[in-house]
């Protein structure tokens, strides 16, 4: 078995990683297993990829039958950030946007970091105040008052009554400063 570690750049025109190497040693070569973890070097998104492989001759030889086939490679990974570091040290990696320009992606950013102050200042989870997925999509639908918050998967009556005016200000500072 051999380790390869790549740092592919994020394409912000293509929206998307560029996964060509990953793609050819899946070609060439059985992959056991692999990692990724999310990064940002001066504003430019990287995925950090850990691949465990193996040549396909070591895999013929393996005992009890044939070689697996390599997983499929991730052709169509859209923008994600990397994830924050105050997450507890918990593996599982938090849901990420997938559709959100680089101006949206600051504001999703922003949203988190208002999401865990006001988690810590209530002494709950960040997710009981509103998950990932439903920070994309208020970002996406731009609602302008707590009654359109009603439209966003998971937001409950009692998330908009308890978090929606903070939220929607919140919004509305992004949007005031353009973005």
């Amino acid at each position: 078995m051999q380790v390869k570690v790549l740092a592919v750049p994020f394409d912000p025109q293509n929206q998307q990683f560029d996964n060509s190497e990953v793609e050819t040693l899946g070609r060439e070569c059985e992959i056991l297993n692999q990692n990724h973890h999310f990064f940002a070097v001066n504003g430019q998104a990287y995925v950090a990829l850990v691949i465990s492989y193996q040549s396909r001759a070591e895999s013929a030889a393996r005992p009890h039958g044939k070689a697996k086939p390599p997983p499929a490679a991730h052709t169509s990974a859209k923008a994600e950030p990397p994830p924050r570091a105050d997450n507890g040290g918990a593996k599982k990696t938090a849901y990420q946007p997938t559709e959100l320009s680089p101006a949206e992606m600051e504001v999703f950013e922003s949203l988190r970091r208002w999401r865990l102050d006001r988690a810590r200042e209530m002494d709950v989870k960040p997710y009981h105040i509103c998950s990932n997925r439903e920070l994309e999509e208020i970002i996406r639908h731009r609602p302008q008052h707590t009654d359109q918050l009603a439209v966003i998967r998971g937001m409950s009556s009692a998330k908009i009554e308890a978090h929606g005016a903070a939220l929607l200000a919140e919004l509305k500072k992004h949007a005031a400063r353009g973005r």
